[in-house]
This record gives structure tokens, C-alpha cells and sequence, in this order.
């Protein structure tokens, strides 16, 4: 088995593809309902075409809450999770999260995490000065929700303000929770073989990612 954590819009046809965002609670509704939610602007364009592409692949994406995960100890082989950690986890959430990965990973499993560098953010903020941009990397930390934003934030148990991350901090968590054989990688490289990397895009955001990928010890 091979999971595909917080997977949004970008479905992995050889992966179980698990998210937990609002949009699988709304696809259950209606096609009149959701139209009517698009005219009071409690969904945008992007949204509902995600809604749709739900409900076109119910058998590949499963509703799933990652801090815990429904599957067996040790039934897992691969992991891969792009771009959830460094904006929807808290440290203790992220703490979490890892030891679920490990959980049901199997022993000599893999897991493969994408993310922010924030160490990018500061290098741009050191030279240019712009407050405003730097805020921007900083998530929920200076945003202003609108009533309905309030509600979707409400619908999101995982995002309760995530923490930035970095090469440094990535490597002290996952060796913290028991995983070895951590390697830093660029854009396009893995550790892992074509079966268990299977339809991944290993040069996803390749702008501003670090990849990591580590082991459950045999």
C-alpha cells in the first residue's frame, strides 16, 4: 500500500490519495446546493472544479484525518506527503503526524516529505527588507479571516496554524521520532525505486521545495 497524504487537488492514480479539506464534505451535497454556495461566494471557481474532481474519483480519494490515520500498524510501504507540512501543522501536530507515519509504516518503509524552505524567505528578507513578503511565509500568523473563512478554517481540524520549517529543524523531528537514513534531496532525485516512487513528481514546486526522504528501521 502506498498513501498519499493531504493530497488536495493532485490525485496519484497509484496511490490512496488522502485529504481532509472541506471540499470532500461539500461534494456530498447536491449539484443545486453547491451551485447555490458558488452564487453567495462561499466557493470560488477553484473550488468547485475540485468538488468536481472529487466526485468523478470517489474510489481514489479517501477522507482521512492524518494526525490519525486508519490504517494498521506496520501495513504501509510508502509515504509521500507534498507541501502539508510547514503550513497546517503545529509543532505538536507535526509531532504527530510523523509518529502516525512511522506507525503504520512497515518496517524498511519509506516515507518522502516536500515543503517551504523558510531559510529562502529570511535569505530574501535579509537582502530586500520587505516586511510585508515576509509575512506572507508566515502562515495564518498576520492573516485576516473573513466570516466565511472563519467557517472553512472551522471545517479544517488539521490547520490550527502551521509552524515554518527548514532543512535543520526537518532532520531534528524525523530523527527525534525514531526514523533513519534521512537524506536532504534536489528537485528530480530519490532513494527510493521506480515501483515505490511510482507516479510521484519528483520536481514538484522544484522553486521553492526541500525534499527529505527516510526509513522505518528494519
Amino acid at each position: 500500500m502506498k498513501l498519499h497524504l493531504g493530497c488536495g487537488q493532485t490525485l496519484l492514480p497509484d496511490f490512496v490519495n488522502v485529504d481532509n479539506t472541506p471540499s470532500l464534505f461539500m461534494a456530498q451535497l447536491p449539484w443545486f446546493a453547491l451551485r447555490f454556495l458558488q452564487k453567495t461566494s462561499f466557493l470560488n471557481g477553484d473550488q468547485l472544479g475540485f468538488i468536481k474532481t472529487i466526485k468523478e474519483n470517489k474510489r481514489v480519494i479517501q477522507r482521512g484525518d492524518v494526525l490519525n490515520l486508519r490504517y494498521p500498524d506496520n501495513s504501509v510501504d510508502v509515504i509521500y506527503s507534498s507541501h502539508l507540512i510547514g503550513w497546517c501543522l503545529s509543532h505538536q501536530q507535526l509531532n504527530r503526524f510523523i509518529s502516525e507515519m512511522k506507525r503504520v509504516l512497515k518496517p524498511g518503509g519509506v516515507i518522502r516529505l516536500s515543503f517551504f524552505d523558510f531559510n529562502e524567505c529570511v535569505n530574501d528578507y535579509l537582502q530586500h527588507k520587505n516586511t510585508i513578503e515576509l509575512s506572507k511565509s508566515i502562515p495564518f500568523g498576520t492573516t485576516e479571516f473573513t466570516f466565511k473563512e472563519k467557517l472553512k478554517f472551522l471545517l479544517s481540524p488539521n490547520m490550527h496554524g502551521g509552524i515554518v520549517l527548514n532543512r535543520e529543524t526537518i532532520v531534528l523531528l524525523l530523527e527525534q521520532n525514531g526514523l533513519n537514513r534521512i537524506q536532504l534531496l534536489k528537485a528530480g532525485e530519490t532513494t527510493m525505486t521506480p515501483e515505490q516512487a511510482g507516479t510521484i513528481d519528483l520536481s514538484q514546486r522544484s522553486e521553492n521545495s526541500i525534499y527529505v526522504e527516510c526509513y522505518k528501521a528494519v
